[in-house]
């Protein structure tokens, strides 16, 4: 019977372009002036329900942590929730739009200013890129070089380790759960930082099996250089792989 379940969850996972779970869109983006805080934005659609949501996160840059937690404001339709859930849902929304509106004026948030946007790439889309997610979610990892001036070039590695883990045993996927690490190399002094090297799967990430650098920004304020690297990230579901965000945040050396 669990091999007989397992069957199943894979043909509705990985069979067909059209199957496919949440789609993450990164829309907003924004740092202080003094580049300590940033922020990123994103809406969440799984195709499948009238639920639409916006997610936003607040950045320490310094320290590479979560300002809070990420706020999620959702609008309901009627074939979901109704009553006192509906009405509960509705209550979560209002404080995080609140909490949202007071984090972005107490941190000084600016969405007009992005830095120095010195990689961008598209999405990748499990629903239209199906045939070559294979491929993809085998990569062990990629590395990206960026310049901030003539003078300045940047090398950031990608890395992924699968490890094992209890709670994502019952998720039956065909790839296995992965930790990630992410180093930046100074290609002209050579000197190598680790931006973050994760020692277990983060609670609040679910069960992730890929990820891939998409975005990455730099902004500078006196001395002050910093640069933030949005990494996607998969994690399954029954209707198919769910993609998120996910930055990591450094000093540039």
């Amino acid at each position: 019977m669990k091999f007989m379940m397992c069957t199943i969850f894979s043909i509705l996972l990985f069979s067909g372009e059209g199957v496919a779970g949440t789609v993450s869109t990164l829309r907003d983006v924004g740092f202080s002036a003094d580049g300590r805080y940033f922020s990123f934005t994103t809406t969440e659609n799984d195709g499948m329900s009238d639920i639409s949501c916006r997610t936003t996160t607040f950045i320490n840059t310094v320290r590479n942590e979560w300002v809070g937690r990420p706020y999620r404001v959702c609008r309901y339709g009627g074939g979901e929730y109704s009553g006192v859930e509906l009405r509960k849902r509705q209550r979560q929304s209002a404080d995080a739009r609140s909490e949202i509106k007071r984090l972005t004026n107490k941190l000084k948030i600016d969405v007009n200013n992005d830095g120095k946007r010195v990689v961008y790439r598209e999405a990748f889309r499990y629903w239209k890129n199906s045939g070559s997610a294979d491929a993809e979610f085998s990569k062990k990892g990629e590395s990206i070089t960026f310049s901030i001036d003539n003078n300045n070039r940047y090398r950031l590695q990608l890395s992924k380790k699968t490890v094992s883990s209890k709670k994502c045993e019952g998720m039956m996927f065909n790839h296995p759960p992965a930790v990630m690490s992410l180093h930046m190399r100074n290609l002209q002094t050579d000197k190598s930082t680790a931006l973050q090297v994760d020692r277990g799967i983060p609670t609040t990430r679910g069960c992730p099996y890929h990820y891939r650098i998409q975005n990455v920004y730099t902004h500078q304020h006196g001395s002050r250089r910093v640069v933030v690297a949005l990494l996607q990230y998969f994690s399954p579901s029954i209707e198919g792989p769910d993609e998120r965000y996910l930055a990591v945040s450094g000093q540039l050396n």
